[in-house]
């Protein structure tokens, strides 16, 4: 019974994080969704994080997000994606460097799932160690 429960609460912690459907808003500052093309996949920044309303406008236009309006001189956005069912999580800052780090489920599903989470460009030096790209 005890196990049942930690995973009762497991997958609706993991519902509740990884959030529903193409271009779906899940508040002011992250979106989720699932995207068919695979190929598309490949528009998701190496790096982890987009700096520019450029780059924004491009992935929001091929993964079908519905654009919401990202200040970059005031934040940033950071990109996660996977080949499984689920995604979450949420970027951390410690000491400059952001750490843009997410899990998802293992079970491989057509297509790919992504978060997108918005984050304050303050005090960010570093992502997940490496340099903030200039654009």
């Amino acid at each position: 019974m005890f196990l049942r429960a930690i995973s009762v609460l497991t997958v609706a912690g993991l519902l509740a994080v990884s959030g529903g459907g193409a271009g779906e808003k899940k508040d002011a500052g992250s979106w989720t969704g699932s995207v068919d093309d695979e190929a598309l996949m490949k528009l998701a920044p190496k790096n982890g994080v987009i700096v520019s309303a450029k780059k924004f406008a491009e992935i929001c236009k091929a993964w079908g997000v519905k654009k919401h309006k990202v200040d970059f001189n005031e934040d940033l956005v950071v990109v996660g994606t996977t080949r499984g069912s689920r995604i979450g999580g949420k970027p951390m800052l410690k000491d400059g460097d952001l750490k843009a780090v997410f899990f998802s489920t293992r079970d491989l599903r057509p297509g790919f799932r992504y978060i997108m989470v918005t984050h304050p460009r303050e005090g960010v030096k570093t992502v997940n160690g490496m340099p903030l790209p200039k654009k």
